[in-house]
């Protein structure tokens, strides 16, 4: 009896399982866009400065650092913004990775980096309700990556 009730189970749980499509994970041209607008490659200066120069624009942004691995090249911050009659609040946090690029042999390239940065926001409703998205204005990560540009220009100057 309880072999039969178990190889009844086992044959429901199979009935349901989902197949996963077969293009899940192909990229799309919109993958390929996000990419382009997050990634500035940066030249000239050590992942170390890199990343102090980085911290000083997110800084001025507005973003209070919530995490930083120099080890890994990685940073997050987050800042909130209070919103107005329909909007109770907006969490807004920033994540970046600075990754070297490397050579046709895989190896790194001194003083030559890729910075990526991704903007998400929680925006909460007044009656309760939320709403994640991923910010994708072009102009956010155009305005972003000349102030690292400056800073990164500021800090090879080492002024």
């Amino acid at each position: 009896m309880k072999r039969t009730a178990v190889f009844l189970l086992a044959a429901c749980l199979a009935g349901c399982a989902l197949e996963a499509p077969t293009d899940l994970f192909t990229p799309t041209e919109d993958m390929l866009q996000a990419r382009q607008r997050e990634t500035r490659r940066y030249k000239g200066l050590s992942e170390q400065e890199l990343l102090s120069a980085s911290v000083a624009v997110l800084q001025d942004m507005g973003f209070v650092l919530t995490e930083t691995n120099t080890r890994l090249g990685i940073l997050t911050g987050s800042k909130n913004r209070t919103g107005n009659v329909f909007h109770a609040n907006q969490n807004i946090s920033v994540t970046l990775v600075v990754r070297p690029m490397l050579d046709d042999k895989g190896n790194p390239v001194p003083k030559h980096h890729d910075v990526r940065v991704n903007f998400n926001r929680v925006i909460l409703y007044t009656n309760g309700k939320s709403k994640a998205e991923n910010l994708r204005n072009p102009q956010l990560f155009t305005e972003f990556h000349d102030k690292l540009s400056k800073s990164v220009f500021i800090e090879g100057q080492k002024l």
